[in-house]
């Protein structure tokens, strides 16, 4: 509408996340309610899209503690209930900062290259020169052991469609930081047995903080759990990453 153009499907997508499209609305409801949240602590664990770099606390003038996530969460809130999609795209705020300003829906610390990123140079002056060392900076502001997140695809290193057949959850920075996008949904997958080979879940148990299993229910016994690495400080540096390889059996068309 008004001149604007969109690929088939599009315009009605963006519609629906609009303030007043069924998703959208849904989604600002529940952000209203509490009922969803920009980030979550469950004890010693943080969940978050895609990564709560160490910038970020300054930008909102949060302080060290627990209260720093309620704060983020009640601007998140604010920011979503009160604006469209096109004032959301307009807005300064560091919420829906992209990649390039480390938003913690858009950063991608999760790659190795994140403090090189030639988009990233206004940044690399406030954040730390180590991408785990970052993380730990977090983690410590928040009072909290280890960051789970989506966002960045745990995909093979084999050719053609079996590169969307994942490993499973990758844990980076000796066990701190863990990588749980794996590829469930079949859009991305490609195959239904790409998908369910792709399932996965994290086990935590309250009585043991520093266990964390993830689960994988479509693969065949004995590959259906497996033990993440326990943080600690011999195991928190750069390039300290725990991912599982893909043997023969577990390829595509073999569940």
């Amino acid at each position: 509408e008004g001149g604007t153009s969109c690929m088939p499907g599009i315009c009605d997508f963006l519609s629906a996340w609009d303030k007043d499209g069924d998703m959208g609305s849904e989604l600002r409801r529940r952000m209203e309610t509490g009922e969803m949240k920009l980030a979550h602590q469950e004890g010693n664990v943080v969940f978050v899209h895609a990564g709560l770099v160490s910038t970020l606390w300054k930008k909102i003038n949060a302080s060290a503690g627990s209260e720093a996530l309620n704060l983020l969460n009640d601007r998140a809130r604010s920011v979503f209930v009160n604006n469209s999609a096109q004032e959301l795209r307009k807005l300064e705020d560091a919420i829906v900062q992209t990649k390039k300003d480390n938003g913690p829906m858009w950063t991608r610390i999760c790659y190795e290259t994140w403090y090189h990123d030639e988009q990233r140079k206004k940044e690399r002056k406030r954040s730390q020169r180590s991408r785990c060392g970052d993380v730990q900076k977090s983690l410590d502001f928040l009072g909290a052991e280890r960051m789970v997140i989506g966002h960045c695809p745990q995909k093979s290193d084999l050719p053609g469609d079996m590169k969307y057949r994942s490993p499973g959850v990758t844990d980076d920075c000796g066990g701190r930081f863990l990588l749980a996008d794996t590829y469930m949904s079949i859009a991305y997958a490609r195959t239904e047995d790409n998908a369910v080979f792709n399932m996965a879940a994290l086990e935590f148990h309250l009585g043991a903080p520093d266990k964390v299993w993830a689960v994988y229910p479509g693969r065949k016994e004995g590959a259906r759990c497996h033990a993440m690495t326990r943080p600690g400080p011999e195991n928190a540096g750069d390039g300290n990453v725990s991912k599982l390889v893909l043997a023969d059996e577990e390829r595509p068309g073999k569940l």
